[in-house]
Protein backbone atom coordinates (compact mmCIF):
# COMPACT_ATOMS: atom_id res chain seq x y z
CA UNK A 1 0.00 0.00 0.00
CA UNK A 2 1.64 3.33 -1.06
CA UNK A 3 1.93 5.79 2.07
CA UNK A 4 1.89 9.52 1.92
CA UNK A 5 5.07 10.90 4.00
CA UNK A 6 6.38 14.49 4.73
CA UNK A 7 9.66 15.78 5.46
CA UNK A 8 9.65 19.14 7.38
CA UNK A 9 12.52 20.82 7.96
CA UNK A 10 12.21 23.60 10.69
CA UNK A 11 14.34 26.35 8.73
CA UNK A 12 16.50 28.75 10.87
CA UNK A 13 15.03 26.70 13.97
CA UNK A 14 17.60 27.62 16.54
CA UNK A 15 16.99 31.17 15.82
CA UNK A 16 13.36 30.39 16.29
CA UNK A 17 13.25 29.03 19.65
CA UNK A 18 15.66 31.77 21.20
CA UNK A 19 13.47 34.60 19.47
CA UNK A 20 10.39 33.22 21.38
CA UNK A 21 12.51 32.47 24.80
CA UNK A 22 14.17 35.95 24.55
CA UNK A 23 10.29 37.75 22.98
CA UNK A 24 12.14 38.71 19.56
CA UNK A 25 10.25 40.16 17.11
CA UNK A 26 10.55 39.03 13.65
CA UNK A 27 11.58 41.53 11.93
CA UNK A 28 15.24 41.47 14.39
CA UNK A 29 18.36 39.92 13.18
CA UNK A 30 19.00 37.17 14.87
CA UNK A 31 22.09 34.70 15.24
CA UNK A 32 22.83 31.93 17.02
CA UNK A 33 26.57 31.25 17.66
CA UNK A 34 28.68 28.28 19.06
CA UNK A 35 31.95 29.23 19.63
CA UNK A 36 32.87 32.07 17.42
CA UNK A 37 30.93 30.83 14.42
CA UNK A 38 27.01 31.89 13.09
CA UNK A 39 25.32 28.29 13.17
CA UNK A 40 22.17 29.54 11.91
CA UNK A 41 20.16 33.36 11.19
CA UNK A 42 17.08 34.21 10.58
CA UNK A 43 15.89 35.95 7.45
CA UNK A 44 16.51 39.50 8.64
CA UNK A 45 20.30 38.52 9.58
CA UNK A 46 20.65 37.14 6.14
CA UNK A 47 19.41 40.08 4.38
CA UNK A 48 21.96 41.67 5.51
CA UNK A 49 24.48 38.93 4.55
CA UNK A 50 25.00 36.84 7.42
CA UNK A 51 25.68 33.06 6.94
CA UNK A 52 26.00 29.94 8.24
CA UNK A 53 29.63 29.02 9.54
CA UNK A 54 30.32 32.85 9.53
CA UNK A 55 32.74 34.32 11.81
CA UNK A 56 30.24 36.40 14.81
CA UNK A 57 33.53 39.35 13.78
CA UNK A 58 32.30 39.00 10.59
CA UNK A 59 28.82 38.80 11.12
CA UNK A 60 28.71 41.76 13.01
CA UNK A 61 30.45 43.95 10.68
CA UNK A 62 27.97 43.12 7.93
CA UNK A 63 24.83 43.78 10.60
CA UNK A 64 25.42 45.98 13.46
CA UNK A 65 21.98 45.66 14.80
CA UNK A 66 22.58 41.59 15.05
CA UNK A 67 21.45 40.01 17.90
CA UNK A 68 24.19 37.01 19.11
CA UNK A 69 22.86 34.30 21.38
CA UNK A 70 25.07 31.80 22.68
CA UNK A 71 23.54 28.38 21.80
CA UNK A 72 26.13 26.00 23.41
CA UNK A 73 23.44 24.66 25.92
CA UNK A 74 21.31 22.07 23.63
CA UNK A 75 18.56 21.86 25.95
CA UNK A 76 15.85 24.86 25.40
CA UNK A 77 16.30 23.10 21.62
CA UNK A 78 15.73 19.47 22.38
CA UNK A 79 12.54 20.80 24.37
CA UNK A 80 11.14 22.48 21.64
CA UNK A 81 12.18 19.62 19.39
CA UNK A 82 10.38 17.32 21.66
CA UNK A 83 7.36 20.13 21.66
CA UNK A 84 7.13 19.93 17.55
CA UNK A 85 7.25 16.10 17.51
CA UNK A 86 4.60 16.02 19.91
CA UNK A 87 1.83 18.43 17.92
CA UNK A 88 2.74 16.79 14.70
CA UNK A 89 1.95 13.41 15.46
CA UNK A 90 -1.37 15.15 15.45
CA UNK A 91 -0.97 14.38 11.44
CA UNK A 92 0.13 10.44 12.30
CA UNK A 93 3.15 8.68 13.01
CA UNK A 94 6.08 11.02 13.34
CA UNK A 95 10.08 9.97 13.32
CA UNK A 96 12.66 13.02 14.23
CA UNK A 97 15.38 13.19 11.66
CA UNK A 98 17.60 15.84 13.91
CA UNK A 99 16.46 18.26 16.38
CA UNK A 100 15.10 20.32 13.81
CA UNK A 101 13.69 17.64 10.58
CA UNK A 102 10.52 14.94 10.82
CA UNK A 103 9.43 12.47 9.10
CA UNK A 104 5.44 12.22 8.94
CA UNK A 105 3.16 9.48 8.03
CA UNK A 106 0.45 11.57 6.71
CA UNK A 107 -1.51 8.54 4.85
CA UNK A 108 -4.36 8.53 6.96
CA UNK A 109 -4.69 12.22 6.55
CA UNK A 110 -4.30 12.01 3.16
CA UNK A 111 -6.86 9.45 2.60
CA UNK A 112 -9.67 11.20 4.77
Amino acid sequence: KARAIVLLDLDYFYCQVEMLRNGLPAERPVAVTQKFLVVTCNYPARSSGVAKLMRTTEAVARCPDLRLIAGEDLTPYREASDEAMQALRAFGPVQRVGLDEFFIDVTAVAEA
